[in-house]
């Protein structure tokens, strides 16, 4: 019975992301997440962003606490582990959020290395002189007509931790 549990736990989740896409023909912008592993989403749960006003949901390592800190009348939400922030969600409305931050990145003072970059992901390194390489990812989602960006922590991530970010980023999906 033990040895079952694992096996419904993940078609339970597999059943739940697929009753919960938006039928709208809106694309979540997701469609690298096949190269995740289902393996690598058992240690997830799904975190819902419907009561911070975005009708969508995406995945946390099930081993963290995480909050939404949101000012009313913005367009900011950071998602904390504990008191840092894991992941900042930005609300491009119809423009095209992650067009702007590749932009900024082609400006930027330090090593840009990019890792993966697809359509609505990237994933890259940053660094500093010669001695300081941090981890960013980030990716744009349409959800109810809305180009939503979820970026990790602009300070940067170690590798361990953004291999965890990615899975989040990637991972959104619209509910209704």
């Amino acid at each position: 019975m033990k040895s079952t549990f694992p096996i419904i736990s993940l078609l339970t989740i597999g059943l739940f992301f697929a009753s919960c896409n938006d039928d709208s023909g809106e694309s979540s912008g997701n469609s690298n997440s096949d190269n995740i592993s289902t393996e690598d989403l058992v240690n997830f749960v799904v975190f819902d962003l419907r009561p911070y006003e975005i009708n969508a949901s995406l995945m946390i390592h099930k081993e963290e606490t995480a909050d939404i800190k949101h000012q009313l009348d913005t367009y900011e939400w950071d998602l904390t582990i504990g008191e840092k922030t894991y992941i900042s969600i930005y609300d491009w409305g119809t423009k095209d959020g992650l067009e702007n931050y590749l932009e900024k990145l082609e400006n930027h003072p330090e090593t840009v290395e990019f890792i993966e970059k697809e359509e609505n992901f990237i994933l890259y390194t940053l660094t500093t002189g010669t001695s300081k390489t941090t981890y960013h990812a980030a990716a744009q989602h349409k959800i109810d007509g809305i180009n939503y960006l979820f970026e990790s922590n602009e300070k940067g991530l170690s590798k361990e931790e953004v291999r965890n970010a990615v899975i989040s980023v990637k991972n959104v999906n619209s509910l209704k």
